[in-house]
């Protein structure tokens, strides 16, 4: 069984990745909340179950975002096509990556009314007002919005191939900056543990892929021989 785990993983590297990623992300939560089934068990203050069910469901959505970022940008630079995941596991994992973050939100939502005693979905919308946290709790808000029009325009895309859609469906762009900033400014998990180093190796990982992927270097390289070509010819003229 564990040969044929073994044989599985290299054949499909993505999933190695996402093990890679979701484990340190599971242990660094359980490291944080403790003992889950606890928060069922004993009396506390209303809603505390279902925020670290949250908490846990935003880690899962950064680290599935920064999966599927990372092998959509390998589907054109060669030197990463093994992992390109295909469109149909795209998809599969964009759904899912929708799945958690509507979950983190709505979980979020249900413990800060029952924290209240009164609705609270005016969180899912951005705060007006000043202030470091509703500052943030707005970043989270607008990439949650964000993150469905790029999702609904990657879906409408594929089956009505336009231009416009495609450029809407780059909206998970900016949704992952929101997401950083609003993890990092009061995500206490996110700056804690191994996830305090695994965050910057992630996005690290992204500028390299994309500047690869952009032929910076080989356009670059490429000027300068043109530029090398171009003297030589002079040079031989001139001779």
């Amino acid at each position: 069984m564990l040969k044929q785990l073994e044989q599985s993983l290299s054949r499909h590297p993505v999933l190695l990745l996402a093990s890679g990623v979701l484990l340190p992300t599971l242990l660094v939560w359980v490291d944080s909340v403790g003992n889950p089934f606890s928060y069922f068990r004993y009396q506390l203050p209303p809603g505390q179950a279902l925020y670290i069910l949250s908490k846990l469901m935003a880690l899962v959505t950064l680290s599935l975002l920064w999966l599927q970022c990372l092998t959509a940008l390998a589907q054109r630079t060669p030197t990463l096509m093994m992992l390109r995941p295909g469109l149909l596991n795209h998809r599969r994992l964009g759904l899912l990556i929708l799945t958690t973050a509507c979950l983190h939100a709505l979980l979020f939502v249900l413990a800060a009314s029952l924290r209240t005693g009164k609705p609270a979905w005016a969180l899912l919308l951005p705060l007006p007002g000043e202030g470091y946290y509703n500052l943030h709790l707005s970043f989270g808000s607008m990439a949650l919005w964000l993150l469905m029009l790029g999702g609904v325009a990657g879906l409408a895309r594929w089956r009505y191939n336009s231009g416009w859609r495609r450029w809407l469906h780059l909206a998970w762009l900016p949704a992952l900056v929101l997401i950083s900033l609003h993890g990092l400014g009061i995500g206490s998990e996110t700056r804690t543990g191994m996830l305090r180093y695994l965050y910057p190796l992630m996005a690290l990982s992204l500028l390299a892929v994309g500047i690869h992927r952009s032929n910076f270097f080989d356009v670059e390289t490429k000027s300068i021989s043109d530029r090398e070509r171009l003297n030589g010819h002079r040079d031989g003229k001139s001779d």
